[in-house]
Order: structure tokens, then sequence, then C-alpha cells
């Protein structure tokens, strides 16, 4: 099965992501139905790289001034919106460690049918 190819029009750290991300998992994980979901993926997290640099650069002794401050505050709080939506999208595709480490923890439903006692076997 082909990998999704990263769509035009993206940039290159976008592009990057995209194929990484399409990359860390197997060729058939996803599918042409995840194409939107990846879009926004690759998008949110260069969008929250771009608000970490400005964080990095920001004069902290500048917080001393309230709009600095206000400033600062508005950048951690996009931040973090940024990360929210990381999060769900990789939810969503079930790429989080937690995903993963429950897909491995499943008992296959063969295994887990041969384990059942006699009175719980399913009719």
């Amino acid at each position: 099965q082909r990998r999704l190819l990263a769509p035009a029009g993206l940039t290159n750290f976008q592009r990057e992501m995209w194929t990484a991300t399409v990359n860390s998992r197997p060729a058939s994980w996803f599918g042409e139905e995840h194409c939107p979901m990846l879009l926004q993926y690759v998008r949110h997290i260069e969008t929250a790289n771009i608000l970490a640099q400005r964080i990095d650069e920001f004069n902290v002794e500048a917080i001393g001034d309230p709009d600095q401050l206000q400033v600062y505050e508005r950048l951690l709080r996009m931040q973090a919106n940024q990360s929210t939506m990381i999060n769900r999208l990789a939810q969503s595709m079930r790429m989080t460690q937690l995903s993963v480490h429950q897909a491995h923890k499943r008992v296959p439903e063969k295994e887990a049918e041969s384990e059942r006692t006699p009175w719980r076997k399913a009719a």
C-alpha cells in the first residue's frame, strides 16, 4: 500500500512533518479520509513552533510593563491552544503514546474468547 503524499501548497516545515508523521505508522494507517486531519495537524505544529520561538525571544524583563505582560500572556494562551489542538488531532488519529500503549495491551479477540470461563462465553 502506498503512503499518503503531502498535498501541494504546504510549507517546507509542514511537508517534513507530514512525511515524518505518515512514515511513523504502518502504510495502511492513514487513508485519504485522514488528509484533512493530517493537514490541520501539521499546520498546528508549525504554528506552535512559531509561537514557541516568539515566546523564547520575548524579553522577560519587559514583563514588568503591563502591556508587555499582556502580550506575553496572549502568546502563552495561543501556544496552549495549539498544543490542545495537536493533542486532539493526534488522539483522533490514534497517534498518542496512550493510544499506542493501549493498542498493544489489547488481547486479540480469539485469545480473549478462549480465556473466558464457560459461564461468560458469548451466546
